[in-house]
């Protein structure tokens, strides 16, 4: 599989009129993989999750109020489907000095929202907020997309 760089801001967003302006910044995406796979006990049996996994590389430091989320979009069939599942290694960034690198893993579609049927493709969306209410700021890291063989950068061909 081939590794898929890219440069994401992480809290250098501005929000003006409805639009989210990324600057230039600290983090770098490598080595993107995902694993489509079937549960294999509970109400879920038979039923498909996804694994996602992503190595983030800092380039300089990230604000350490920020919370990175992810969000997975799959079309199964006709429908859309969506789960906003934890990032596991993204409170880790914070603590990280330049140059430091540590994986980033999602487990999308749990035992009680799992798909019934193989998706034919996902957009994985990382982001970064940080403040709230009025004052929230949410920027997107990057997106992959899964077609069912190959993660590529950006969203799916529609």
């Amino acid at each position: 599989m081939r590794n898929v760089v890219l440069t994401a801001a992480l809290m250098c967003a501005s929000i003006g009129a409805g639009n989210v302006a990324m600057a230039a910044g600290p983090l770098e995406f490598s080595g993107a993989k995902v694993a489509l796979k079937k549960w294999r006990i509970g109400e879920a049996k038979g039923k498909f999750y996804m694994n996602f996994e992503v190595l983030a590389k800092l380039t300089a430091a990230v604000d350490a109020k920020a919370l990175m989320t992810s969000k997975f979009v799959c079309k199964v069939g006709a429908l859309e489907v969506v789960d906003t599942p934890l990032v596991l290694g993204g409170s880790k960034l914070k603590d990280m000095a330049p140059g430091q690198s540590t994986k980033l893993s999602m487990m999308g579609f749990g035992i009680r929202n799992a798909m019934d049927t193989k998706p034919n493709q996902c957009v994985v969306t990382l982001t970064a907020s940080s403040g709230y209410g009025a004052k929230k700021q949410t920027t997107e890291l990057a997106s992959f997309c899964w077609t069912g063989k190959a993660v590529t950068v950006g969203a799916c061909p529609k």
